[in-house]
This record gives structure tokens, C-alpha cells and sequence, in this order.
């Protein structure tokens, strides 16, 4: 009986969203980055006529596995290669059903803090009609969404300490986009105080022990058709496949190099450094301070013995800081690299009352992706507001406000403040 009211519960959710899911559905462009829906339109005909354990064999497939079963599955729903051609901007359908996924789980937090369905509905609204988030699902026509969703889902229920399913969801991402990575100190960090538990550390090591499984059936095809090693050339050949300071991405680059960053190697020197490991040294730097307010607990949960709740305020902050920083600092950045930002902006922002950072993150994502594709055409792309250094401010803007956010440096002055009066 439980069980059946959990899902008419959902069932009924469903149905507030349904007709913006439509709407959506039916206002998407059949246009986009043509680059992208060519390669999808490609690897998709290729997968239905050779079977998806030969995609590797492509000479053009770099995306991961779960990338490209889902393309597989999308081109034997079309039937036929003069379906998958004519429909081919409908698998925009399916980032924004994995977008609507996401809303979902965004839903259920807000539900939890406000306890009123119409307020986590509406407040809701705010990501999932964000035009940012949709940019790139039904305009520009990626699929980053769909590794956001599994990615959100995985701090969520790591936050519900449903270890089994953050695991799972994690494992997804990875085999989506190898950008998920960076979520995995974060995911460390979180398990840690829990599985000092005996209970809990058996349930983790069943929980290894399954994804392991999952992860083994995922690749099994591959290994099958004997395209393992093509399948690892996919996955670390990802990174300087594009050995440019920047594909795009409006970020730090744009800000202090006098050069064009999208036509600058990240291989030359500065101070006898590269620019490619400037960013990652500056990256690992930061990422430390937006991950530091994490020892403290564990350190009092292993050494103290004492039961520090890590802070769901300060978890959501790091989890948008992440990838931003990811973003701002490395080179070889695409511009679409800020998306997994939003969703942790949009819960900050909803369920802590603090809309700044969310409101200028979004409008980052849009003008970056707007200026390189264009496709509102709107005449005015010569404009500050368009110009890569102004949007990259904007980046670096969000970055500050959210490490004032994480170590209260507004309430650490006020109690310095009211020290020196009171000595």
C-alpha cells in the first residue's frame, strides 16, 4: 500500500511538470551546433548497422559508453537510417527528459525543506525553464544534461546516505562524460564519516563490489569485439585532444593573455610553466580551500570520536565551486563546461535564499554559449556584454560571492568587529 502511494506521489508530480515538458518539446529548434548533431546522427546510423560493441571502430566515436548506448537505443526506436536522418534534432528530447530528471530530484529537496508542493514547483521552474540549462539541451543540441542529472543525483542520495545509489549514479556519469571526475573528492569526503560505521562499511563494500559489476557489464561489448584498447584511447585520449588554452570557454584565459586563447597552445611557458599546468596547479589550489571545511568533521569522526554533521549548506557550495573552478582555471575548456554549475547554484540559491550567484552563473552560461554559436542573431555579439573578458568576470564574480558564502567571511568581520569593541 506504501509502496503504491510512493508512486502515485510521482505520478502526480509528473503532472505538474508535464505540460512545460511539452511546450519545450514542441518549441525546440531544429537547428543547433550542426558539428554535434552530425556526430550524433553518425554514431548513431553506425551503431544500428555494426552493433554498439563496433562503435569504437569509428574513426570519429570519442564519447563514452553510455553516451553511445544511448544513441544506440535512439537509432533502433527510429527503425531505419532515413528516420534517424529526419529525426535526428528529437534526440534533443532526450537531454531535456534527463533535464526534467534533474528537476526532479531538485523538487524533492525543496519539498523536504518547505513541505509545500506548489513552492518546490514553482521555485523548481527557475532550472528548468532556465534558458542558461535549456541553451544547451534544445538549442545548442549536447547532452550535457544527462551527466548532470547523474551527477546531481549522486550528491543527492549521498546526501540521503543511499550509498548504493550515489555509487551508481557516479558510475553513470563517468561512463557519460569523463568530466564527471571532479566529483569524486567531493563524494570521498561525504562517505567518509559514514562508513566509520561497521554497518555502514559493509553496505559500502557491497556497494563497490556492485557498481564494479555494473561497470564491467557496461564495457563487456567492447571487450567482446576485442575494442577494448580503442575504448581506452577514447577515454584518456579526451584529455589534450583540443591542446589549446581555450575551445571556447570564457574563462581566466580570456581575462590575462593578450594572444587569442581559442588560437594559443597551452603548451607554452610562463615562468618556465606551461599555461596547461598553470591552470591545473591553480585549480588543485582552490579546489583544496573549496573542499577544506570537510576535514574538520572527519577529523573529529576518526580521531575525536565525535559525530560532526557536515554541513548540507557548505556540500552544495563546493559542489557548484568544483566544477567552476574546473572551468575558470584549466585550459582546453569547451564552453559548455559550466553547465553542472547551474543545478548546485539553483539549489543554493532556493533552499538558502541566496539567488545572486545563480541569477549571474546563468547569464554567464547563456552569453558564453550565445557568442559562439549565435543563434538569436541579434547583431549586437561586437558588444561589452558579449565580449569574452566581460563574461569571464562574471565566472570570477560567482567564484568570489561563493567562497564569501562557504567560510562567512561577512559574520568572521562582524565577530572581529564586536571583539575589538568589547576589549
Amino acid at each position: 500500500m506504501l509502496k503504491e502511494s510512493k508512486i502515485t506521489n510521482w505520478i502526480n508530480i509528473l503532472l505538474m511538470y508535464f505540460p512545460f515538458l511539452i511546450l519545450l518539446m514542441f518549441l525546440k529548434p531544429h537547428d543547433g551546433f550542426m558539428g554535434d548533431i552530425y556526430c550524433w546522427m553518425d554514431w548513431s546510423i553506425f551503431n544500428v548497422e555494426n552493433g554498439i560493441s563496433n562503435i569504437y571502430k569509428h574513426p570519429t566515436a570519442n564519447y563514452l559508453p553510455l553516451s553511445q548506448y544511448i544513441l544506440y537505443f535512439f537509432g533502433k526506436y527510429q527503425g531505419s537510417v532515413e528516420n534517424i536522418i529526419n529525426n535526428i534534432f528529437s534526440i534533443k528530447n532526450i537531454a531535456l527528459a534527463f533535464e526534467l530528471g534533474t528537476t526532479l530530484l531538485l523538487f524533492k529537496l525543496l519539498e523536504e525543506k518547505f513541505k509545500n508542493y506548489y513552492k518546490a514547483l514553482f521555485l523548481s521552474l527557475f532550472y528548468f525553464l532556465n534558458l542558461g540549462v535549456l541553451y544547451n539541451a534544445l538549442i545548442w543540441g549536447q547532452i550535457d544534461g544527462i551527466m548532470v542529472f547523474f551527477i546531481f543525483g549522486s550528491i543527492f542520495f549521498m546526501l540521503k546516505k543511499r550509498i548504493f545509489l550515489s555509487m551508481l549514479f557516479f558510475l553513470f556519469a563517468v561512463n557519460t562524460k569523463l568530466q564527471a571526475i571532479i566529483f569524486l573528492p567531493i563524494l570521498i569526503l561525504m562517505i567518509l564519516p559514514i562508513i566509520t560505521e561497521r554497518s555502514e562499511l559493509k553496505k559500502f563494500l557491497l556497494a563497490l563490489l556492485s557498481v564494479t559489476l555494473v561497470q564491467f557489464i557496461i564495457i563487456l561489448p567492447f571487450i567482446i569485439a576485442g575494442d577494448f584498447k580503442a575504448l581506452t584511447k577514447v577515454v584518456f585520449g579526451s584529455v589534450d585532444h583540443y591542446a589549446v588554452v581555450s575551445m571556447n570557454a570564457f574563462n581566466m584565459w580570456h581575462i590575462l593573455l593578450d594572444t587569442n586563447p581559442i588560437k594559443t597552445p597551452d603548451s607554452i611557458e610562463f615562468l618556465g610553466i606551461s599555461y596547461k599546468n598553470w591552470g591545473l596547479l591553480l585549480f588543485f589550489i582552490f579546489s583544496f580551500f573549496a573542499l577544506f571545511h570537510f576535514l574538520k568533521p572527519i577529523y573529529n569522526k576518526f580521531f575525536k570520536k565525535v559525530n560532526t554533521d557536515i554541513s548540507q549548506k557548505k556540500i552544495i557550495i563546493s559542489c557548484a565551486l568544483i566544477p567552476l573552478i574546473f572551468f575558470f582555471f584549466n585550459t582546453q575548456m569547451h564552453e559548455r563546461y559550466s553547465q553542472p554549475v547551474l543545478i548546485f547554484l539553483a539549489a543554493y540559491a532556493m533552499l538558502y535564499k541566496k539567488p545572486v550567484p545563480f541569477i549571474l552563473g546563468s547569464i554567464a552560461c547563456f552569453l558564453n554559449m550565445e557568442k559562439v554559436l549565435q543563434f538569436f542573431k541579434t547583431n549586437n555579439y561586437h558588444t561589452l556584454v558579449f565580449t569574452p573578458w566581460f563574461i569571464a568576470c562574471i565566472y570570477l564574480l560567482v567564484i568570489v560571492l561563493l567562497f564569501i558564502d562557504l567560510y562567512d567571511i561577512k559574520l568572521i568581520k562582524k565577530n572581529l568587529k564586536v571583539s575589538s569593541q568589547t576589549q
